[in-house]
C-alpha cells in the first residue's frame, strides 16, 4: 500500500473539518427556564427531586436517594410512551399497519446520558415543568420565582406568604389530594409538567396548534414523604396523567427509567434487578453486599405499583378481582360499595353543603366509594414489563428502541451482576381525550428482603386504606389558650367536642423542634372539649405542638394545634437553643441570596448567631443579629461549600451544616490558551477562574480515560512539577464546572461516539453521486478515527483478501493508510471492487475480529449512475469523545502576573454548534464587561452575508443562533468584534 498525500484543496476540507471543536448541546437549553429542583428529607429517605420527573440525577452523590446513610440511585424519571398516528415517511421509525402510518413517541425528563435534545441543542425534548394546569384549575408557581411547592414549607421571610408556595394557595391553601380533606398526614410536594416540546415527531396532537406537540399530555406529580410507620421507608409519587389534546390515544404505556446504585454513588458495578411476580415487585440489591463506606451494610430497593391506570375495553379482568372492564366513568358503582347511609354526600364530597347528588339515594361522580373515588373500580393493567439492559443501550431518545424493549410479557433475568438500567412499565392502556388516569408508584427500603416484603406490604394496606380510595376524613379544631406565653406547669387544652360523639376518646400527641415526628404521651382525654396537659414528664421546647386522634374502635379524626408553643421545665437547668433551618442540602446559590432560620430559647436568654462558610480554599465567619443573613454570593469562588449556623445563648450552643454550591459567571481562559495537543477528540475543554488568588504560572496537562461502557474520566497534572493534582473524575460534570485546583475549575463538552452523517460526504469537487451506507455491527470495537476514501482511475490498492480496489483508505486523524477486506457478490467474483460491494475497514489485524467499520456505495436510485474516478474523494466521520488518545494543556504562564486582573483575557468567541450545520446553527461567545457588541458573518471571499448582533450588551456568556436557509453550501467565517476584542472562526453549511 502506498503513502497517500492529499491535495491542497483536500487538505483545507479537511483541516476545516477536523479544528472545529464541536459543542455538545448547551447545558441550559432555552425552554429550561422553569427547571427547579428541591431536597426531599422528610422520613427516613432523602432525595433531591426535580420538577421534569426525576428523583436524584447525574452528579448528585449526597442526596441521591438516601436511606440510612447510603445512597441507592442515580437518576429515576417518570415516562410515558404511546402508538400514534403520523404522516406517511415523516420519521425513520415511523411504520405502516393496516394502511395506516404510526409511530411511537415516549415522552420522559431523563437527565443521564445526557438527556433528548433538539439537533440544534436549543431545546429539550421531554418533560417542561408547568407554572399552571393547562385550564388553569392549579397554579404551581409564579414565572418569575419558580418552585416546587412544600406543604411543610414555612414563612420565613415574614411577608406572610409560605416561601415556596403560588401567591393563589395562601387563601384556599394546600390543594388537598381529596375535596373535602382538612389536613395532610405528612410531607407531601407538588408539581406539573407536560410534553408540548417533545417536537421529534410530525404528530400534532392539538388541532390549529403546531407549536404543541409531545402527545398531547399533562402529569400532577404528588409526592408523599410520610414518617409514620407504615410509610416511613418509602416515597410514593401519585401521577394523574391527562389528555389534554384533541386525539385519543388508544394505546398508551407508563412507566420509570432508573439507574441504581446501591450502596453509594461509587458501588454501581455489582447490581442485581430481580422482578418479584409473586409480589409484584421490582427488587434491587448489592451482589456483595458491601457499600462504598466500609461502616455500613446496603440494604434492599424495591419499587411496587401501587396503582396503574386501567384498560376497560380489551374483555379481560386485567386485575385479577373478578370483575371485567370495570371502569370510574361507565357511571355503575361496579363494585357495590357505596353505602348511602355515609357516602350520600353530593358531588362535592363534603357533607351538609347541599350541593348536587347530596341526600338524592343514588351515588354521584365526587362521592366516596364511587368512579374516580373509588381506585377498585379500575381495571388496572399492572406492572407488565421490566427491561434490564445495560446503562448505554438505554437511551431514552431512541424511542421506537424503547417502545420494543417494553413490549408487555418482557421481564428480563439478569445473568451477572453489573450496571443495569431497570425500566418498569405498566401494561397498555387507553386514554380518551380529555380523560384522565392514576398511576401510583412507591420506593420502598429493607435492611433485608424479609424487611422489604414487610415495609410493602404495610405500605400496600395503608395506601388502599387512606390514599388510593376517598375517604371522608371529618376533622374538628383544637387549640391551646394564649400560645403565645411560656408553660411551665399545665397547658391548657381546647377542642371541638361536638364533631366528636360523646363516647369517644382521644390519645394526645406531641412533637418539638419542628420535627414531623410525632410522639405518644400515653394520656387518653375523654371527649369534654377541654384538658389541662401537666407538663412535667415532656420535654423542654420553643416549637412546640399537640396533636389529638380518636382511639378505639371510633372513627377516624384527626386535629393538631397551628401555632408553634412553649413549654419549660428547666427549673435552674439552661436548656440549649433550637433552629429550624429549612435550607435545602445542596442547593444552587448566585447572586444575593437571604439565609433564613428559625431560633428559639426556652429560658428567653439572649442569643448570639454566627454562620461559618467554608471550602477546601476558604472559611468565613459571618455574624447575623437576627435570624437571617444576606449572603452575596458572588465575594465567593464557585465551589461546593459547607455553611454552618450556630446559635449560643452564652452558656450552650446548637449547630447545623448544610452544603451549598455557589455559581457565578466566572471568568473565562481564552480558548487560545487551551491546546488540543494529542488526539482526535470532537468535544471542547474551557477553563474558568473561580478564585483570581489561586493562580499558578505553569502549563496544566488534561487527560482522559474510556471505559468500554463509555464512562469517561479526566485528570489534571502540573506539567512543571509532574504533580498529579487529581485522577479519574468522572464526566459529565454536575454542576457544570468540575473541582477547583489552584484557582481553575474545568468545563467540558463531549460527543457521544457514533458515525456522524451529517458530516460525511464526497468532498466538494467529487463528480460521482455514488451514495454511501456506512455501518457497525454488535461487537465492533469502538474506533475513534476519520477515514477518506480517495478514488483513482486505475487500481490503487489491493485488500487484505486480495481483490483489487480504485481506491485507498486513510486514516485521516494519523496521516496512516488503513487495511481493509472487500466482500465480492457472488455475481461479480472477479477479484477487483465492484459497486455495492461491502468495503471492511480493519485495525490492528485482518481477521473479521479486527472490523471496525463497513462501507457500501451504492447506485443512486433515480438518476444517471457517475463512477467514481480521479478526483473523487469521500470522508467519513466519526464523534471522537474524550478517550486515552487525546491530551489538552492549559497554559496559565502569562494570567499570574502580580494578578493583574487586565492579563485574564475572558473574552471568548466559541465553536458554532452543530458544525457542520444545515440550516441552522448556535454561536456562543463570553465578554468580560459591558461593551458595544458586533457579531458578522462573511463568506469565504471577505463579503459579509449577515450582521446578528450590533448593540451594546452585557458583561457574560450569549448565545446566538445563525440560520443559512438561503444561503449556499460552503465556508463560512463569523468575527465577533467587543471593544478592543477581535476574534473570527470559520464553520461549513453543508446542504
Amino acid at each position: 500500500m502506498k503513502t497517500v498525500s492529499l491535495p491542497f484543496r483536500t487538505a483545507i476540507y479537511l483541516s476545516l473539518m477536523l479544528s472545529v471543536v464541536l459543542l455538545t448541546a448547551d447545558s441550559n437549553p432555552d425552554n429550561e427556564k422553569y427547571r427547579v429542583q428541591t431536597i426531599i428529607r422528610d422520613n427516613q429517605i432523602g432525595s433531591v427531586m426535580n420538577n421534569s420527573g426525576s428523583f436524584s440525577g447525574p452528579g448528585v452523590r449526597e442526596n441521591d436517594m438516601v436511606w440510612r446513610d447510603l445512597g441507592y440511585s442515580y437518576e429515576i424519571n417518570f415516562f410515558i410512551g404511546a402508538e400514534v398516528e403520523v404522516a406517511p415517511n415523516s420519521h425513520e421509525d415511523a411504520f405502516e399497519e393496516d394502511g395506516v402510518w404510526k409511530a411511537h413517541i415516549i415522552s420522559d425528563g431523563v437527565l443521564s446520558n445526557g438527556g433528548e435534545l433538539s439537533p440544534d441543542g436549543s431545546e429539550r425534548w421531554g418533560w417542561q415543568p408547568l407554572p399552571r394546569l393547562d385550564d388553569n384549575s392549579l397554579f404551581l408557581f409564579g414565572e418569575a420565582s419558580p418552585a416546587i411547592p412544600y406543604n411543610l414549607d414555612h414563612d420565613l421571610d415574614g411577608n406572610g406568604n409560605i416561601d415556596s408556595w403560588p401567591q393563589e394557595w395562601h387563601e384556599e391553601g394546600w390543594p388537598m389530594l381529596w375535596p373535602g380533606q382538612k389536613e395532610v398526614a405528612g410531607a407531601e410536594y407538588i408539581y406539573a409538567m407536560d410534553d408540548r416540546d417533545n417536537r421529534e415527531f410530525a404528530y400534532y396532537p392539538f388541532s390549529g396548534d403546531t407549536t404543541r406537540r409531545g402527545l398531547g399530555l399533562q402529569v400532577l406529580s404528588r409526592t408523599l414523604a410520610y414518617s409514620a410507620p407504615e410509610t416511613e421507608n418509602a416515597l410514593i409519587t401519585i401521577y394523574d396523567i391527562s389528555n389534554i389534546s384533541d386525539r385519543e390515544l388508544p394505546k398508551v404505556q407508563a412507566g420509570l427509567w432508573g439507574d441504581p446504585h446501591i450502596g453509594g454513588a461509587d458501588d454501581w458495578r455489582d447490581d442485581w434487578i430481580v422482578y418479584d411476580s409473586e409480589n409484584q415487585l421490582v427488587l434491587i440489591r448489592d451482589d456483595d453486599g458491601k457499600s462504598s463506606n466500609s461502616d455500613l451494610t446496603p440494604g434492599y430497593m424495591g419499587i411496587v405499583f401501587l396503582q396503574t391506570p386501567g384498560n376497560d375495553q380489551d374483555g379481560l379482568d386485567n386485575d385479577g378481582d373478578g370483575m371485567i372492564d370495570e371502569s370510574q366513568h361507565d357511571g355503575i358503582d361496579n363494585d357495590n360499595d357505596w353505602d348511602s347511609r355515609y357516602d350520600d354526600v353530593g358531588a362535592d364530597g363534603m357533607a351538609n353543603t347541599g350541593d348536587e347528588g347530596e341526600g338524592d339515594g343514588r351515588p354521584t361522580p365526587g362521592e366516596p366509594h364511587f368512579e374516580t373515588r373509588d381506585m377498585d373500580e379500575v381495571d388496572m393493567v399492572g406492572l407488565r414489563a421490566l427491561p434490564i439492559p445495560s446503562f448505554t443501550d438505554a437511551r431514552m431518545s431512541e424511542d421506537e428502541q424503547i417502545w420494543q424493549l417494553l413490549q408487555p410479557g418482557r421481564f428480563d433475568t439478569q445473568q451477572m451482576a453489573g450496571d443495569y438500567v431497570l425500566m418498569p412499565a405498566s401494561g397498555y392502556f387507553p386514554l380518551e381525550k380529555g380523560q384522565s388516569a392514576r398511576m401510583t408508584v412507591a420506593i420502598v427500603f429493607g435492611q433485608d428482603h424479609q424487611e422489604l416484603l414487610d415495609n410493602i406490604s404495610a405500605l400496600r394496606g395503608y395506601y388502599q386504606q387512606s390514599l388510593g380510595n376517598y375517604r371522608l376524613e371529618n376533622r374538628f379544631a383544637v387549640a391551646i389558650d394564649d400560645s403565645a406565653r411560656t408553660f411551665t406547669d399545665t397547658v391548657p387544652l381546647a377542642w371541638e367536642k361536638d364533631s366528636l360523639r360523646d363516647v369517644d376518646s382521644l390519645a394526645l400527641f406531641y412533637s418539638t423542634g419542628g420535627s414531623l415526628s410525632w410522639l405518644n404521651t400515653g394520656t387518653v382525654l375523654d371527649n369534654n372539649g377541654n384538658y389541662m396537659v401537666d407538663t412535667d414528664e415532656l420535654p423542654s421546647s420553643v416549637f412546640y405542638r399537640f396533636r389529638l386522634e380518636t382511639a378505639g374502635d371510633a372513627p377516624f379524626y384527626r386535629a393538631q394545634t397551628d401555632s408553634f408553643f412553649t413549654i419549660d421545665n428547666s427549673g435552674a437547668t439552661n436548656i440549649p437553643p433550637e433552629i429550624i433551618w429549612d435550607l435545602a442540602d445542596g442547593l444552587k446559590i448566585s447572586g444575593s441570596h437571604t439565609l433564613r432560620w428559625q431560633d428559639g430559647d426556652v429560658d428567653g436568654d439572649l442569643l448570639s448567631r454566627h454562620i461559618i462558610i467554608e471550602s477546601g480554599i476558604i472559611s468565613d465567619t459571618l455574624t447575623p443579629a437576627q435570624n437571617s443573613y444576606l449572603l452575596s454570593s458572588t465575594d465567593y469562588p464557585n465551589d461546593n461549600y459547607k455553611l454552618t449556623l450556630t446559635v449560643s445563648d452564652g452558656r450552650s450552643s446548637v449547630s447545623e451544616e448544610r452544603t451549598v454550591f455557589i455559581e457565578n459567571s466566572q471568568e473565562m481562559i481564552a480558548d487560545n490558551l487551551i491546546r488540543h495537543v494529542r488526539g482526535a477528540a470532537d468535544g471542547e475543554v474551557q477553563a474558568g477562574i473561580p478564585n483570581r488568588s489561586q493562580l499558578r504560572s505553569t502549563i496544566y496537562r488534561v487527560t482522559f480515560e474510556r471505559q468500554e461502557d463509555g464512562t469517561t474520566f479526566y485528570s489534571v497534572r502540573d506539567s512543571a512539577t509532574g504533580t498529579l493534582l487529581f485522577e479519574n473524575d468522572p464526566l459529565p460534570l454536575t454542576p457544570q464546572y468540575g473541582r477547583i485546583f489552584d484557582g481553575l475549575s474545568l468545563t467540558f463538552s463531549n460527543v457521544d461516539f457514533g458515525f456522524e452523517e451529517s458530516r460525511s460526504s464526497w468532498l466538494p469537487e467529487s463528480t460521482t453521486n455514488l451514495v454511501a451506507t456506512v455501518q457497525r455491527e454488535k461487537g465492533y470495537a469502538e474506533d475513534l478515527h476519520d477515514y477518506l476514501f480517495r478514488f483513482s482511475d486505475e487500481v490503487a490498492d489491493t485488500s487484505v483478501n486480495n481483490i483489487t480496489s480504485p481506491f485507498t483508505i486513510l486514516d485521516i486523524c494519523h496521516d496512516q493508510p488503513m487495511d481493509f477486506a472487500i466482500s465480492e457478490l457472488s455475481a461479480t467474483q472477479n477479484g477487483q471492487w465492484d459497486i455495492s460491494e461491502y468495503i471492511y475497514i480493519l485495525r490492528n489485524g485482518t481477521s473479521p475480529d479486527h472490523i471496525v467499520w463497513q462501507v457500501r456505495f451504492t447506485e443512486p436510485a433515480s438518476a444517471q449512475t457517475i463512477l467514481p474516478g480521479g478526483g473523487d474523494d469521500y470522508i467519513l466521520t466519526t464523534n471522537k469523545p474524550f478517550s486515552a488518545f487525546d491530551e489538552y494543556t492549559i497554559n496559565t504562564t502569562i494570567l499570574n502576573l502580580e494578578n493583574d486582573p487586565k492579563t485574564v483575557e475572558s473574552f471568548f468567541l466559541g465553536a458554532n454548534y452543530p458544525n457542520p450545520f444545515n440550516p441552522a446553527t448556535r454561536i456562543t461567545y463570553n465578554l468580560p464587561h459591558k461593551s458595544r457588541v458586533k457579531l458578522e458573518v462573511f463568506d469565504i471571499l471577505g463579503r459579509r452575508v449577515r450582521t446578528l448582533v450590533n448593540e451594546i450588551q452585557t458583561a457574560g456568556r450569549h448565545t446566538v443562533r445563525f440560520s443559512g436557509r438561503e444561503l449556499a453550501s460552503g465556508i463560512y467565517l463569523y468575527r465577533l468584534s467587543a471593544g478592543e476584542h477581535n476574534r473570527t472562526r470559520r464553520m461549513l453549511l453543508l446542504k
